[in-house]
Formats: structure tokens, sequence, C-alpha cells
């Protein structure tokens, strides 16, 4: 997964982003949600569900997409 400067890594003590507040920095930046995840590697339908809320994003791709618009925290990967 690369980086995107649309949305930065959120440090410790940022709050998480709300579905409005993702759905407003694309509306601003003039991306669309398919280029950026196309640009990410990720699904682009299963993006669109993450950046809505409509998917709870506790495993797999759907957890790497909420953590990189920085709806999750990224946390440990070790089990």
């Amino acid at each position: 997964m690369k980086t995107s400067s649309l949305f930065p890594t959120l440090d410790e003590k940022e709050p998480l982003r709300t579905p409005e507040q993702v759905r407003s920095r694309f509306e601003r930046s003039g991306i669309s949600v398919a280029a950026w995840a196309r640009s990410q590697g990720f699904n682009v339908v299963l993006t669109h569900m993450v950046a809505a809320g409509q998917r709870k994003s506790l495993r797999g791709q759907s957890h790497q997409i909420a953590v990189a618009l920085g709806m999750k925290r990224g946390g440990d990967t070790d089990l």
C-alpha cells in the first residue's frame, strides 16, 4: 500500500476521520474515490463501501482501506 498525500497517516492524538470528512476530502481534491482506490491498489467497490461507512472493516483489504483513509488506526499486525 502506498502512502497518499490526500490522506496522510494520522498520529496517535488525531481523531479518526468520519465518512463525511472522507467524502469532503475527495470532493475538495477533485480526485474520485475510484481513481484513489486504483492508485493505492485497492478494490474500487470495496473502497466506496468503506468510505461510505457501509463496512465494519475488521480485517483484510477493507481494514487496510479504512486505515489508509484515516478512519481506523493501523495497530499491530503481529499476533
